[in-house]
């Protein structure tokens, strides 16, 4: 097999694994330990067939920061920020002050 030719057994194989990750409910870095898995195939096979499914755009095209809108003014309730590698970042009972100051924190680089 030519190293441009598509293995679709592999193909198949990562596919079901990446099921099993999502269901899982465990994050990548658990998933894979459990799973004896390098993390970096999990994620060079997730990249892959979110290209090969046209789910993902070019680096040039997508946005590095989307602006958030906070519904909300209850102080303490949790919050889910959704990323586009994949990951989810929770925080349970944070501030929409707090939230707005790490936010910004992000914005400006600090670390």
């Amino acid at each position: 097999m030519s190293k441009h030719e598509r293995d679709l057994a592999k193909e198949r194989h990562w596919r079901e694994v990446l099921k099993r990750q999502v269901s899982s409910g465990l994050n990548v870095r658990a998933f894979c330990r459990r799973e004896s898995i390098a993390e970096s195939a999990f994620h060079f096979w997730r990249r892959t067939i979110r290209e090969r499914d046209g789910r993902v755009k070019p680096a040039s095209l997508a946005p590095s920061f989307v602006p958030a809108v906070i519904t909300s003014d209850v102080a303490n309730e949790a919050f889910t920020l959704e990323l586009t590698d994949g990951h989810v970042l929770r925080m349970p009972g944070i501030s929409v002050e707090r939230l707005a100051d790490l936010i910004l924190a992000l914005a400006r680089g600090e670390r």
